[in-house]
């Protein structure tokens, strides 16, 4: 019997080194095809704006519909951004910004990919 106590305590305070005990989400956000900030995504697909209030959901492709099924807009892509020379123009924040390695805002990234740069071309 001690045995089986003593393997019990073991796996017990393994499982408690080994799973965190805090779990975190990755922020997504959700913006219009203008490149503005929507809302935010929560876990169950729900797009919930500044006020808290369900303002669409997302779809397998990441646009997000309204109420109406009518798009409305889509997911901040992650990443990097290239620019058409082929060369590094920055990183997409959760907030839908491109900005160079400096911090300086280059940029606005949309739902299909595309980013504009501060003169919206």
């Amino acid at each position: 019997m001690k045995k089986l106590i003593k393997y019990t305590v073991a796996v017990f305070f393994s499982l408690g080194v080994l799973l965190p005990h805090r779990v975190l989400a990755a922020e997504i956000t959700a913006i219009d095809f203008n490149g503005n900030v929507i809302g935010q995504v929560i876990s169950t697909g729900m797009v919930i704006n500044s006020e808290g209030e369900n303002i669409g959901s997302v779809t397998a492709d990441s646009l997000i519909l309204d109420a109406k099924d009518e798009i409305i807009g889509g997911v901040v892509p992650q990443g990097i951004t290239i620019g058409n020379d082929n060369k590094f123009l920055g990183k997409i924040y959760n907030d839908g910004k491109v900005r160079s390695v400096g911090g300086k805002d280059v940029g606005q990234a949309l739902p299909n990919g595309l980013v504009l740069d501060n003169r919206g071309d």
